[in-house]
C-alpha cells in the first residue's frame, strides 16, 4: 500500500470505472453535489484511517476504509476509487445532516452562552428597570450639572467596555454575583463617578479631556531594552511601530 502511495498516479480507464460505479447507484465520496461527509467526519466515525506518507496528488489525502468502514464504503483499490454503497446513501446522508445539526446547535447554544456572559459583565442600558423616557429624564438632570454618560462616552469616542478594561479605566469585580460587575479603575477614579442608586457610570464634569488622555496603552519592545515607549489609541486600530 506504502508503494503504491509513493508511486501514485491516475491508473487507465478510471473514469470509465467510476462512470460505471455511479450508473448503478454508488455516490462518489468527493461529490460535493451530495451531502456527503467529509474524510475527517468519516475518521471521526471510525469509517476511515489515514495510511502515511501521503501523495500531494491523493484526492482522498491518505484516507483509506476502516474494516468498519467497508460496510458502507465501495473501495476500489486497482482503480483508486472510494464511493458511499447505494443501499447506505440515505442513511450516511441522514448521519451527515444529524452531524450538521449537533454542530449548529453546539455553536448556537455557545453563541448565546457569550452573549450572556457579556450580558451579565456588562452595565444595563436602562438602570433599575427604567423605560427610555424615564432614563432619559435622570440622564438630563445629570448632564445640566456636566456630567457625562459613560455609555455616551463609548458611543462618541468608540471605546468598547473591552478597551476601557484594557485602558485600566474600567475593571471587572471579582465577585460574580455582585449586582454589577464592572467597578471604576483606580487610575481613572479622579475622573469618573459611579451612581449607586443608577448603577451607573458618568463622567466628572471638566474630566472628559483627562478621561481621553487615559484611553491608551504603551507598547514596547522588551527585546531591545533601548527601545522607547510608544502609544497605542484605538483610534487608529494600527499598532505602531517601535522607536529606538
Amino acid at each position: 500500500m506504502t508503494k503504491r502511495i509513493l508511486e501514485f498516479k491516475l491508473p487507465p480507464g478510471r473514469n470509465e470505472r467510476w462512470l460505471k460505479l455511479i450508473w448503478k447507484g454508488h455516490v462518489d465520496l468527493l461529490d460535493r453535489c451530495r451531502l456527503t461527509p467529509s474524510l475527517y467526519q468519516l475518521a471521526a466515525w471510525g469509517w476511515m484511517q489515514r495510511h502515511d506518507p501521503v501523495h500531494p496528488m491523493d484526492p482522498y489525502k491518505g484516507y483509506r476504509p476502516t474494516c468498519a468502514g467497508l460496510e458502507y464504503l465501495l473501495f476500489d483499490e486497482n482503480y483508486h476509487l472510494i464511493l458511499i454503497k447505494k443501499q447506505y446513501v440515505e442513511a450516511v446522508e441522514k448521519r451527515v445532516m444529524r452531524s450538521v445539526e449537533i454542530e449548529y446547535e453546539e455553536a448556537v447554544a455557545d453563541y448565546f452562552y457569550r452573549r450572556s456572559l457579556e450580558g451579565e459583565r456588562a452595565l444595563p442600558e436602562y438602570p433599575m428597570g427604567l423605560d427610555e423616557a424615564s432614563w432619559n429624564e435622570v440622564r438630563n438632570r445629570y448632564v445640566r450639572k456636566g456630567y457625562l454618560c459613560m455609555k455616551e462616552f463609548r458611543a462618541s469616542y468608540g471605546h468598547s467596555r473591552d478597551d476601557l478594561v484594557v485602558f485600566g479605566v474600567l475593571r471587572y469585580k471579582d465577585n460574580e454575583h455582585a449586582p454589577v460587575s464592572i467597578r471604576i479603575g483606580e487610575k481613572a477614579k479622579h475622573c469618573l463617578m459611579y451612581s449607586r442608586r443608577w448603577r451607573t457610570v458618568f463622567v466628572r464634569p471638566g474630566m472628559l479631556n483627562n478621561l481621553v488622555s487615559l484611553c491608551h496603552v504603551q507598547v514596547v519592545d522588551l527585546s531591545d531594552q533601548n527601545t522607547e515607549l510608544s502609544v497605542w489609541s484605538p483610534e487608529s486600530r494600527e499598532y505602531p511601530s517601535a522607536s529606538h
